[in-house]
């Protein structure tokens, strides 16, 4: 699963960016979307090398009209919760 920003659609595949690489999203309705439309894509990773990834598309939402700032900052400070227990849970594994 990802959210990205659509920056290009070429018949089976739209190529998107997630703020950390690309990745090309094959579907059938590519043709649906256009370039800087915000997506959440769910699929099976194909393969990937260090620039792009590449998605076979099981669902496609368009995410217009959604706040992708506040969407960032979420993913940021889950991420930080994350890096906060893993540091007190490792703590913890020599008190008994």
């Amino acid at each position: 699963m990802v959210i990205g920003i659509i920056l290009d659609v070429v018949e089976n595949c739209i190529m998107i960016n997630d703020g950390t690489g690309k990745a090309r999203v094959f579907t059938d309705e590519a043709s649906r979307y256009g370039p800087k439309t915000p997506v959440l894509v769910i699929g099976s990773p194909k393969r990937a090398n260090h620039e792009t990834k590449e998605i076979d598309a099981e669902v496609i939402v368009d995410l217009s009209g959604i706040d992708l700032k506040h969407l960032n900052e979420i993913r940021n400070l889950r991420g930080e919760v994350e890096r906060i227990k893993r540091r007190i849970l490792g703590g913890m594994s020599g008190v008994r």
